[in-house]
């Protein structure tokens, strides 16, 4: 109920509990008590309403949510779950959800799709396609992410090669259920000419060092790429705009992406997004957007 779940980590350490206690050694037991006591405090913080809501919904537990109930809550949610078999996909069902959209890195096995197919009639599991780790030009495992991609299609030593690689993946994608795609931007970047993002390219994959301004040109023209190859194939793309990642960089580096440590940033995109979309529409290239 907690593992993974960088909201509720981020509400805890907002609170003042121990890392030992959010993501460090303790019991499964001891997280759930330290996390019952602080959101306990946190009337009006929607992590209040949806934890008391699943409690009620999937383990008939109407008790409220706070440090003194939390032994009762751990014991009866525990038993509730042995007496009735309870699987993630029962509460799947539950919520009569009819798909859902995974995120998959572009070099991610896809195998596991048609295998889940096979195995639940009641939803559909499929992939939505993220380039993130391809578009993201300065992180220090870049060569590395496009390596991943080269292996599942052909060798990358040019922008050439890897566009058409990440052609290659989305309609791999598309042949298994894709209909999505994802970008998280902080923000929209101008669109470079594509010589530019080429020369950027080819000094990142010859391991030298690239600047901000570099980084950021490479960035703006892949944006602009990768919605133009979802617009030719009809993917709708969400865009999530304006999240200034991995402020914690000693916790980036114990802990990974994804560990409750990005916030909002303050980028405005408006104008920049507005030329991206304007040209994409001129061009009858522009998806559906979520943004």
């Amino acid at each position: 109920w907690l593992k993974g779940d960088h909201y509720k980590w981020r509400l805890m350490r907002n609170y003042g509990i121990d890392e030992e206690y959010i993501t460090g050694n303790k019991s499964d037991k001891e997280k759930f008590l330290a996390y019952c006591k602080t959101v306990g405090t946190a009337f009006g913080n929607p992590l209040y309403h949806w934890s008391q809501s699943e409690l009620e919904d999937y383990f008939d537990c109407k008790v409220e949510i706070n440090e003194k109930s939390a032994e009762y809550i751990w014991d009866s949610c525990n038993k509730y779950i042995k007496k009735h078999h309870i699987k993630p996909s029962d509460i799947i069902k539950k919520s009569n959800v009819k798909i859902i959209f995974t995120t998959n890195e572009v070099f991610d096995d896809l195998s596991t799709f048609p295998a889940l197919k096979d195995k639940f009639k009641d939803f559909t599991v499929l992939p939505a396609f993220r380039a993130d780790k391809i578009m993201n030009i300065e992180a220090e495992g870049y060569v590395n992410f496009v390596s991943k991609l080269a292996k599942v299609t052909a060798p990358i030593s040019c922008l050439s090669e890897l566009e058409t690689a990440l052609e290659e993946r989305l309609k791999a994608f598309i042949a298994i259920g894709c209909k999505a795609a994802d970008i998280a931007l902080e923000r929209a970047l101008p669109i470079c000419d594509r010589q530019t993002a080429e020369k950027v390219f080819a000094k990142r994959l010859n391991r030298e060092n690239i600047d901000i301004g570099q980084a950021e040109a490479f960035k703006g023209y892949l944006t602009y790429f990768l919605l133009k190859l979802y617009g030719t194939y009809d993917i709708a793309a969400e865009i999530h705009v304006g999240a200034m990642r991995n402020n914690n960089s000693a916790m980036l580096k114990k802990l990974g992406l994804d560990s409750g440590y990005d916030s909002i940033s303050e980028e405005n995109s408006s104008s920049n997004l507005s030329k991206l979309f304007d040209k994409l529409n001129c061009e009858n290239l522009l998806p559906k957007i979520i943004l």
